[in-house]
Parts: structure tokens; sequence; C-alpha cells
């Protein structure tokens, strides 16, 4: 029985670690300047110069930032040297600084991410009961 419990444990590790290697991202990345409160501007951008990396800038800032996996599919994008942190769902995003516990952009919203909470802010739809 023991042998079981170990082979299955194991056997359950490897779906997991395979799974979590091949989930496709669940949202793409928004590119593009993308308008935030406070009259601020995030623009991101795929870079050129590191392939499959992306570049957010803000103001006269500039970042190169790799997408991090997460479990609920939002985008996360991190440049983990200087504490920059790119969160994105489906609604709205936000570009925050870890190291110095910082929001730096905060209501950022692509044109996609618009239609998606006017979607949301919208009220149900009734439906008439007939007899």
């Amino acid at each position: 029985m023991k042998r079981f419990t170990f082979l299955f444990a194991i056997g359950v590790f490897s779906l997991n670690a395979a799974f979590a290697q091949t989930a496709q991202p669940l949202y793409p990345v928004a590119l593009g300047a993308i308008h935030c409160a406070d009259k601020v501007s995030v623009t991101i951008g795929e870079s050129k110069a590191h392939h499959g990396q992306y570049d957010i800038m803000i103001g006269k800032a500039h970042y190169v930032a790799e997408r991090i996996p997460t479990e609920s599919g939002a985008v996360k994008l991190e440049d983990k040297q200087h504490g920059i942190v790119w969160l994105q769902m489906s609604n709205k995003s936000m570009l925050f600084n870890e190291k110095l516990a910082k929001r730096l952009a905060t209501d950022c919203q692509s044109e996609a991410q618009k239609t998606v909470q006017k979607a949301m802010d919208a009220p149900p739809a009734t439906t008439s009961a007939k007899p």
C-alpha cells in the first residue's frame, strides 16, 4: 500500500507540473498606450531587444518585464530587478512597485477592458414570465 501511495503521489505531482508548463494564458497582454486614473498613461509593447519580454513605459521610466504565470489567468508582467509589476485583469489594470509598496498607475483600461467594464456595469437582463 505504501508503494501505491508513493507512486500515486509522484503521478499527481507529474501531472500538476506538466499542466503548469502547458497551461495557456487566459488573457492576452494589452499592448499600446493605456490610460489610467490621474491622467497617467502606461505603454506596453513587445520588447524588440529581449525576445518574449515586454517593455513597460510610464513617464520617462522604462522597464523590461517577463510574463509570470498566474493561477487565475490574469496577466502579470514583472521586472524583478526594479520590483515593477503590471497586473492586468479582464476589466482593468494597474502598475505598482513591489519594492516601494507603491502604486504607480491605477484604474488603467485599454479599449477592450472598457468594453468588458461596460458589460459588467450593465444591469442584468430581465425575463418576463409568460403564463
